[in-house]
């Protein structure tokens, strides 16, 4: 009986190693899990940051191309009433072009010049 004692105590012992060594293991897990934890913590915090960041960016760039269409419309403007005022131009040329023509078809022409004789020296 005293074998079958002395083997249940063993087996008693053995247990309570394997015990002391699963909750050795299960606290250095809980640790490496706890790290791992706060790291992914602050992979999420930076993340966070850099979309704010991202954000922060695009609404700024977004200000800027609001701007900049805003002054490619003025200059679409402006070119429509450049091009409005050459072309009324345009026509005012014409328009003088053809008063000069009409004026210069009947103006009298120039009078004929006096002719010229070689003059001759005397002697």
């Amino acid at each position: 009986m005293r074998g079958m004692l002395d083997g249940k105590q063993q087996q008693i012992e053995a247990l309570k190693c394997r015990l002391a060594s699963s909750q050795t293991r299960l606290q250095l897990q809980g640790h490496v899990l706890a790290g791992t934890r706060q790291e992914t913590q602050q992979e999420i915090e930076a993340l966070k940051c850099r979309l704010a960041d991202s954000q922060t960016r695009l609404q700024l760039q977004g200000h800027v191309l609001a701007g900049t269409r805003t002054q490619l419309q003025e200059t679409q403007h402006e070119l429509a009433d450049s091009q409005g005022r050459l072309q009324a131009l345009q026509h005012e040329l014409s328009h003088t072009q053809e008063r000069l023509q009409v004026m210069h078809d009947f103006l009298p022409g120039p009078a004929p010049l006096a002719s010229t004789q070689p003059s001759t020296m005397a002697s």
